[in-house]
């Protein structure tokens, strides 16, 4: 019976376990995200003021490009199996595409992933794509690069709004992600306690 126990245990700590390196590299993309959006934020005041010439935006946009580019690539992260993280169960397809008519979309689905770590408690693992970024955020970012490449000095600044909101998006992500990889390491914890006493008993 306490054989049996121990068994249990270690499917437990093997559930934790993939939990684990699966929210490392939820954690490891969305900081560079969080990362690129805040140089964004920073290229896109740059380029409000009424000092940056026509020649300076111009120059910010194929920076702020690369940058729009870089995010689509982080949104399609995928983990050592060679699956897309960040697009629900449907792991093999990209969570992002852009089409032909140049639109960014999520291509997930809306599954969220839970992995059983006691008898009675499941904890969700995944982000979704469409928690992180939506075609409207791309969207956004494409009309910055409009009023960037026109030198449209009031177009870049009504983009400032548009550029934050994706950035509270991120960050409220990133916290609901934090929370679970702790909720993780509590019951990791817990399950080496338990684990520690049925040696004693064995």
């Amino acid at each position: 019976r306490l054989e049996s126990a121990r068994a249990k245990q270690d499917t437990f700590l093997h559930n934790v376990d993939t939990a684990q390196t699966r929210l490392t590299l939820e954690e490891a993309s969305m900081e560079s995200m969080t990362e690129v959006m805040q140089r964004i934020t920073e290229l896109n005041i740059q380029a409000a003021s009424d000092t940056s010439t026509s020649m300076d935006r111009r120059i910010i946009a194929n920076e702020v490009r690369a940058l729009r580019d870089e995010l689509l690539k982080m949104l399609n992260t995928q983990d050592v199996n060679g699956d897309y993280i960040f697009s629900g169960s449907k792991t093999r397809t990209p969570s992002f595409m852009r089409g032909a008519d140049g639109i960014v979309e999520y291509t997930g689905d809306q599954s969220r992933t839970s992995v059983n770590v006691s008898e009675v408690r499941t904890i969700e693992i995944n982000t979704l794509g469409s928690d992180l970024f939506s075609s409207t955020d791309f969207a956004k970012l494409d009309e910055l690069l409009t009023g960037l490449e026109a030198g449209d000095g009031q177009q870049i600044r009504e983009s400032l709004n548009g550029v934050n909101e994706i950035t509270d998006k991120l960050t409220v992500a990133f916290g609901k992600m934090a929370g679970r990889a702790t909720a993780i390491d509590s019951q990791r914890q817990a399950l080496e306690d338990i684990d520690l006493r049925l040696q004693q008993l064995l």
